[in-house]
Parts: C-alpha cells; structure tokens; sequence
C-alpha cells in the first residue's frame, strides 16, 4: 500500500492508449465505461461477462480476452485494473503490472496500485474530480453529488464561452496586463452565468463581447 502522500491528481489523455481491465462484472463495467469514453483501446481479460458488458461487447467497445488473468497477457499495456471479484487475484494483477513497469488500478484496495479512479462531475469541458483517497468512498460520493448540484449543466456553456473569449482577447491584444484585466471581468461579470442558467445563448455571447471590449476598446 503506498502512502496517500505520495498520490497526485493528474488529467490524462487516454487516446488510442492500450489499456486492459482484468474482471468481468459490474465494478468492472464502471471502469470500461470510463476508458471507452476516454477513447482507450480497451481489452477486457475475464472468463465472463455481465449482462452490461456483453451489451457493450456487442456494440465492439472493446476487445474480450475469454480467459483468466495470465501475467504476459498486459506487457506493454499503458494501464491496467484489477477489477474482479477476488481481492488476491487483484493483488496479484497489481504485483504484476509493479514488475513490468505498468500503472495499474486495483478496485479492491485502491491504495495498492498507482492509480485511483476519482468522482468525477464533467460539465463540457469543466472537469471536477474528489477522492478521499480510499478512506471514505461515502464522503467521496456526497462531495460529487454538491459539485454536480452546484455545477449545473450551464457550465458547460459557460466553459465554452469562456474559452471564445479569452481565444478572442489575445487575439486582439499582446499586451499581458490589458489579456489579464479583460479576463478576469469576463469571470467576474455575474450577468452572463445568469443568462445561461436561462438558456439566453446569444445574449450571454454578447454580454462577454461588451465586456471585454470595454478593457480593450
């Protein structure tokens, strides 16, 4: 078991990375739909599967190794999860991908692997994601459901917008403090959130318009 210290929050792109979930049943399912989403090339090693991960095979979001779990079958994966129902199969995985230099996840005893799967709340391109580290998958939970009530789907919008904006005033300006002045009155201007919560697209677009011209004329 690492210590929780020495854990850090990365975002990683996982794009035509190879990645391979040993386990076939719904803990198992939770983290395939995570990689399949993420656009990792998925490969599933279990003797079964699930009602939910045979639909998902059917539609070929990933491939199926009919089989138990082997030590050569992930040399030069980018990630493994040791997902099954048996937390010494798991530990095992784990020891397995420490030796071959592998990341890997275990969903028995998430600090024994190298990598944890946080909560996570997406809102377009606003990402928030909590973890307690293991200690309370409860407490985890709850936070996630506040940052969802509390994140609502107009930050997806909000996001977007944000991000024409601040592409737009460096754009129309090199200068650094007139770039760091427009942006904060963008984020600091209440009225264009509020717009969104009420699905006024164009009139949000151009509340942000008004106010950065008003820093940069």
């Amino acid at each position: 078991m690492l210590p929780q210290s020495h854990f850090v929050p990365l975002v990683v792109n996982l794009q035509n990375k190879a990645c391979i979930v040993i386990g076939g049943g719904k803990v198992a399912a939770k983290r395939v739909q995570v990689l399949v989403e993420a656009g990792a090339k998925v490969t599933i090693i279990s003797p079964e599967l699930c009602d939910e991960l045979r639909e998902q095979f059917s539609k070929s979001s990933f491939l199926w190794i009919q089989s138990y779990f082997h030590p050569d079958q992930i040399d030069g994966v980018f990630l493994v999860v040791a997902a099954t129902n048996s937390s010494e199969i798991n530990q095992r995985v784990v020891e397995c991908a420490y030796l071959k230099g592998i990341l890997v996840n275990s969903t028995s005893d998430g600090l024994s692997g190298d990598v944890i799967f946080p909560a996570t709340v997406k809102q377009g391109d606003l990402m928030l994601s909590v973890t307690t580290l293991a200690s309370s998958p409860g407490l985890t939970a709850k936070i996630a459901r506040e940052m969802k009530s509390t994140y609502g789907s107009e930050y997806k919008d909000y996001v977007t917008l944000l991000g024409e904006m601040r592409q737009m005033i460096f754009e129309r300006t090199d200068d650094h403090g007139l770039r760091v002045k427009a942006t904060r009155e963008l984020r600091q201007n209440p009225r264009i959130l509020e717009l969104l919560k009420s699905q006024e697209l164009e009139e949000a677009r151009k509340e942000a318009l008004d106010c950065i011209l008003s820093v940069l004329g």
